[in-house]
């Protein structure tokens, strides 16, 4: 494949992702409160500095960008723990079941290998981060 092709099918990629994402939020239903993440109730968070999980409620607009840009997101979510600005959004993983944070919904969504990059790994048990049903970022946390 030449380099032209592989641009084409990486945009491609990332604006299905961005479609669904945004999908996602127009088109789920709202809770009642109307500011609550499509779907309602709590989001699965992870605080990077504590390194603990947590569940919180956000708003679509506090939790689109933890979504999207995972671990990298700035500005990242305040630990009702310790109080950091340090929580991402978290996915548990399906090969342990280990509560981690989300490398983002882009990098979950790209297939393996696409553009050289290495799919991401487990920080508990080494092996390639998968989600487990239900658990992608910004889906409801499990009660």
């Amino acid at each position: 494949m030449n380099s032209t092709v592989k641009v084409v099918v990486l945009v491609v990629v990332i604006v299905a992702c961005l479609g669904f994402v945004v999908m996602r939020f127009v088109g789920g239903k709202k809770s009642s409160s109307g500011d609550q993440i499509a779907g309602g109730g709590e989001v699965q968070m992870y605080c990077l500095d504590c390194k603990k999980p947590y569940k919180a409620k956000l708003s679509e607009e506090e939790a689109t960008p933890l979504m999207m840009a995972g671990i990298n997101a700035n500005p990242k979510a305040k630990c009702p723990m310790c109080g950091k600005n340090a929580g991402v959004c978290a996915i548990k993983c399906a090969a342990c079941g280990a509560i981690v944070p989300s490398p983002g919904m882009q990098v979950l969504m790209m297939p393996a290998g696409a553009n050289g990059m290495k799919p991401p790994k487990c920080p508990k048990c080494g092996k390639i981060l998968k989600p487990a049903a239900g658990s992608m970022p910004g889906a409801p946390a499990a009660p």
